[in-house]
């Protein structure tokens, strides 16, 4: 068993040994972890959450500092857009930066129906994370605060980087950028000429993310769709061309897919659940199946509620659901 203590801007690693009377915790670390020195282009005045979440990996472990600042000239004008770090077993303690977006403020000056500005301030990149243990399998970030721009109305929007190698010492390829809140006729609900629901526009994608254990799928927690009821949103490799039918199901260079169930098809749930909060998955009742689990915390007038389901389709609306 692995534990993982935070404090101060370094990680303790201690190794739980099994003897025949029992777990035995070793009272010196095997590993301490610190953040490494860098030049950033704006100041760090306050704590980086070094240690915020981490990820173990073959070729070392993946450490989220969501307050950090950038070491990156591209983003020198950036405040605290957060940072993934990865840390060495064998050559050093020491924990270098693991850039997985280089890109500064994004400005697209023409409008096609999408969201496509983006601002990075303050956007917690490193504030969710997961991916197994072998280096060759999905490894995840996200930034549940990064900011879609349009008509100088911000939209939290979030957004996550996936890649599918982490064996070198920084990003060798480019990370899939999961981002399917742009659509901009998605952003709020017209109930009636006095009254909108927020769908998209403050959903927080990337609140919390999970990869299942045969390392195919990511879950996604984004509590914020519509008015903070939450969704829960699947991605994975796109095998079946077919599924571009789906209304909510959006297809990605014909690789990828990614599943945004609509939360108003969940009769369970009301504004406010916060469903997303935690997510995960398993087989649960000997079904050999993986099914998928997440959190709603204020469900049920706050009693809070948590749901294991499926994503299913559902044809008369034309959409991938959650049952």
């Amino acid at each position: 068993m692995d534990r993982f203590i935070g404090s101060l801007g370094r990680i303790v690693i201690l190794f739980c040994a099994h003897f025949a009377d029992g777990n035995q915790l070793f009272r010196e670390p095997n590993y301490i972890f610190r953040k490494t020195a860098v030049n950033s282009f704006q100041q760090q005045n306050r704590s980086s959450y070094f240690g915020y979440t981490v990820n173990l990996r073959v070729s070392g472990v993946f450490i989220g500092a969501p307050r950090a600042q950038s070491q990156l000239e591209s983003q020198r004008n950036i405040h605290e857009p957060g940072a993934v770090y990865k840390c060495s077993y064998t050559s050093t303690s020491d924990c270098w930066p693991f850039h997985l977006d280089k890109e500064g403020n994004t400005h697209v000056e023409k409008y096609d129906g999408y969201i496509r500005s983006e601002r990075k301030d303050y956007r917690m990149l490193g504030a969710a994370m997961d991916g197994l243990t072998a280096d060759g399998n999905f490894f995840v970030a996200c930034a549940p605060k990064a900011i879609g721009e349009l008509n100088e109305q911000y939209h939290l929007h979030g957004v996550c980087y996936v890649i599918g190698d982490t064996r070198t010492t920084n990003v060798t390829e480019s990370p899939h950028k999961i981002k399917p809140f742009m659509l901009n006729r998605m952003q709020v609900y017209k109930i009636s000429d006095r009254k909108i629901r927020y769908f998209y526009m403050l959903g927080e994608m990337g609140f919390n993310v999970h990869v299942t254990d045969d390392g195919k799928e990511l879950i996604i927690g984004a509590p914020g769709v519509l008015d903070w009821t939450g969704t829960v949103i699947r991605y994975r490799q796109n095998n079946d061309h077919d599924r571009m039918a789906w209304k909510n199901v959006h297809v990605v260079a014909d690789s990828h897919e990614t599943t945004v169930p609509n939360p108003t098809r969940l009769r369970t749930l009301s504004e406010f659940s916060y469903f997303g909060y935690a997510v995960n998955s398993g087989r649960f009742l000997m079904n050999r199946k993986i099914l998928y689990v997440a959190s709603a915390p204020r469900a049920k007038t706050g009693l809070g509620q948590v749901l294991i389901f499926d994503y299913i389709e559902q044809s008369s609306y034309s959409e991938i659901g959650i049952r």
